[in-house]
């Protein structure tokens, strides 16, 4: 697990240093256009899927959370 912030720096902006350091670390790995990942080809196209924890846990886990507003 990495953190890191950035001081004036946008959530939007981080991830795009995310991005960047996700692909440049494939790229150094020798991946071009994607990376195989326990059988799954993930795409390094940019920019990555964004979804909100509570959507990703609905998605990968069958987890429905309970929404703030709801």
């Amino acid at each position: 697990m990495l953190e890191w912030y950035r001081a004036h720096a946008s959530m939007h902006d981080v991830m795009d240093d995310t991005e960047a350091l996700v692909v440049a670390v494939a790229r150094a790995l020798g991946a071009r256009r994607a990376l195989d990942v326990g059988g799954l080809r993930v795409s390094l196209r940019r920019p990555f899927e964004r979804l909100a924890v509570a959507d990703a846990f609905e998605r990968y886990a069958g987890v429905r959370a309970r929404r703030a507003l709801e």
